[in-house]
């Protein structure tokens, strides 16, 4: 964490096996694959003109919630290899606290809390970071099966290619921080590209500054020019990219849509404090965004999401709003809103309720669904859950299971029932884990949950008078 290993290098984290070249500011994003990576940029500490990757092991059934300054941003309960991805996560100027909530299939519940000070990006004078990164995209360390076909994924069209980035950036006097990177990277059916990158930062008036620039070997080229301060108790950041020739900038959203390539792209988002009705402080995070591509087509985006506290409840509401243009053709407008609520609820009963609604181009209520859990007994928990899908195959489904929670392990058993199919499922299901026992000298049995749990080993030895 001190930045001192791997000698004179000052790595902060080495990875090798299954890994992740590090991105850059500009055209090349963060890529899986088996490889090897090292950076010697500070672990808890990033740009404010950046946006950060969170991953990390997810078992099977279990779902996890992202939450970033108490603000509900993501969620997801499909694991890939058995590991949870947020992508391209934008933070507030300033500290920011990264709460992941996870839930598992037994009723459930953990936390784990990340603080990241999120700055300007700047370095002092003399200091210097670098980030390097190699790996075959898309592959795995160990593969059981080989793929059907080498074919490459849709979504994924530099599969089984050599993906490098190298980055370095060193503060100057004034408060200048200067930096160049170099890339190759298969950013879309066209091929491979070779891309080179420079920025400059630094700091007007306490507004944070900061361009870059790049090019690659297809004659491509893109420009960005971000600015970001803190007005009053607020976090606002501003970027604005251009791009011509093609060029493919993988940080940018709407690359992954078909089309033409990206001609201009605006960003704006904002995270703020606010009072309303007399309740405690709200964090409140908004967004902008307008993509617009060299055919003339044009993207519109906006959301906000707010989270408050009702009692021992975490309530969490959601819009988002859409417009596109094309030429020769009326605009496309969609508004959509999601619910989310969790906590506990009564004397023992631990609450998760989610639904999702449109609001334009008419008002439905796209899904919704409840789950409880309740703990019966120090051994016995219970789970009970619904969901509903509001269109025209409309469907209901229906689950309730019962958990014994053994010394060596848990026993589930759960069923459910889908009115819209019919299809009905019994599950019964056997978990445990392991744990070395210092004081036996041997593996032992142990309830799930031991790999990730700490708990400490003693030996008390006692006298008598």
């Amino acid at each position: 964490a001190d930045g001192r290993a791997a000698g004179p290098i000052g790595a902060t984290r080495i990875a090798l096996g299954d890994v992740h070249a590090p991105a850059l500011a500009l055209g090349a994003r963060s890529h899986a694959g088996r490889g090897f990576a090292i950076t010697s940029e500070p672990l808890e500490q990033a740009s404010v003109f950046d946006r950060v990757d969170l991953r990390g092991e997810l078992p099977q059934g279990w779902e996890v919630e992202l939450y970033v300054n108490e603000v509900l941003r993501a969620s997801t309960g499909a694991a890939a290899q058995g590991r949870y991805e947020f992508a391209d996560v934008p933070l507030a100027y300033g500290a920011n606290v990264v709460r992941l909530a996870f839930y598992g299939p037994r009723g459930e519940r953990r936390e784990e809390v990340r603080r990241i000070t999120v700055g300007n990006g700047q370095l002092a004078e003399g200091q210097a970071v670098a980030s390097f990164g190699i790996v075959q995209q898309g592959r795995a360390l160990y593969e059981p099966r080989r793929p059907y076909t080498d074919e490459p994924p849709l979504a994924d069209p530099g599969f089984d290619t050599i993906r490098a980035t190298f980055s370095v950036a060193r503060g100057f006097a004034g408060g200048l921080t200067a930096g160049a990177g170099l890339a190759r990277y298969a950013p879309d059916a066209g091929g491979e590209r070779s891309l080179a990158t420079a920025s400059l930062a630094g700091s007007l008036g306490g507004v944070a500054l900061r361009t870059d620039a790049a090019r690659d070997d297809a004659g491509g080229t893109g420009a960005v020019l971000a600015v970001a301060g803190r007005p009053g108790s607020a976090s606002v950041v501003a970027r604005h990219a251009e791009y011509r020739g093609g060029f493919v900038d993988e940080q940018q959203v709407a690359v992954a849509e078909r089309g033409a390539p990206l001609a201009r792209s605006t960003d704006l988002r904002a995270d703020l404090m606010t009072r309303g009705f007399g309740l405690a402080p709200t964090p409140v995070s908004l967004r902008a965004r307008r993509d617009e591509r060299s055919d003339g087509r044009s993207v519109l985006t906006a959301g906000a999401q707010v989270s408050s506290v009702a009692g021992r409840l975490v309530l969490a509401n959601g819009l988002d709003y859409s417009r596109s243009l094309q030429p020769d053709a009326p605009p496309d407008r969609r508004l959509t809103g999601t619910f989310d609520g969790s906590g506990a609820l009564g004397p023992g009963w631990q609450l998760r309720a989610g639904a999702s609604y449109d609001v334009v181009p008419h008002f439905r209520v796209v899904g919704a669904g409840l789950t409880l859990d309740r703990d019966l007994s120090a051994r016995t928990a219970l789970r009970l859950g619904v969901q509903h899908a509001f269109d025209d195959a409309s469907s209901t489904y229906v689950q309730a299971g019962l958990t014994w929670r053994l010394a060596a392990c848990d026993v589930s058993l759960t069923g459910g029932y889908s009115t819209g199919t019919g299809y009905a499922q019994a599950l019964l299901r056997v978990s445990m884990g392991a744990l070395f026992d210092p004081l036996e000298g041997r593996y032992r049995a142990a309830r799930p949950g031991a790999a990730p749990a700490r708990a400490p080993a003693l030996n008390a030895l006692g006298a008598a008078d």
